[in-house]
């Protein structure tokens, strides 16, 4: 059998890539937090579709690419702001019950 399977080593590799690159990007202060939270969304795809072209042996899977960026883009975007909404509000509330 073979040993990598579609479904999760693809999101693996896509999670370790954007964890690296918004790792990378926060410690060089590039971008905001959404803008960190974007570059995530748009690596882990592209994280994703290297390991899909590595396990199935062909790069035909970047033909997904414009639209998963597009995805990464969006969905990194909505992440990052509703991340940042939360912690506006959920710091005051841990402010307070630490007194």
């Amino acid at each position: 059998g073979h040993r990598f399977h579609l479904g999760r080593d693809d999101a693996l590799a896509g999670g370790i890539l954007s964890l690296a690159v918004m790792a990378l990007a926060e410690k060089m202060d590039w971008f905001e937090k959404t803008g960190v939270s974007i570059l995530g969304g748009v690596f882990h795809n592209i994280g994703q579709l290297s390991m899909a072209a590595w396990i199935t042996g062909t790069a035909g899977v970047f033909t997904y690419l414009p639209v998963l960026l597009v995805a990464g883009v969006i969905t990194g975007g909505v992440i990052g702001l509703l991340g940042g909404l939360v912690t506006e509000r959920i710091v005051p509330v841990i402010q307070r019950m630490r007194r």
